[in-house]
């Protein structure tokens, strides 16, 4: 319902602001309403396969995208096009630690070593 999703979004933007909770990345799955912005912040990265969807969200004021050549991929970790996926190679903003963030729909167990092996 809209009344629904309408919480969904208010809960989520107070998590992803909440400081007791203090969040650097936060992976959404099945976040079908492209309405939805991440608070100002935070950035994020969606792939969609099939019906499928996944969003990671990044916490801007500590995470960059790096920007060396392949820091980002996304895709589907099931050969027929299902389960989808973000990689995300990240610096922190004040420093040279680097980390690489990934947000994905893994796939049941009869799927998920051949999905695993396509994040690889």
């Amino acid at each position: 319902s809209p009344d629904c999703a309408r919480q969904v979004k208010t809960e989520l933007a107070r998590l992803l602001t909440d400081r007791q909770v203090d969040l650097d990345f936060a992976n959404l799955i099945e976040l079908e309403d492209p309405s939805f912005q991440p608070p100002t912040s935070w950035s994020m990265l969606t792939s969609v396969c099939g019906k499928d969807a996944t969003a990671l969200l990044v916490n801007g004021a500590r995470w960059r995208p790096s920007p060396k050549a392949g820091a980002s991929v996304a895709g589907c970790m099931v050969a027929s096009g299902d389960r989808p996926f973000v990689v995300q190679a990240l610096e922190h903003v004040e420093g040279s630690m680097a980390v690489v963030a990934i947000g994905a729909h893994f796939p049941h167990l009869w799927q998920y070593a051949p999905g695993l092996a396509r994040l690889r």
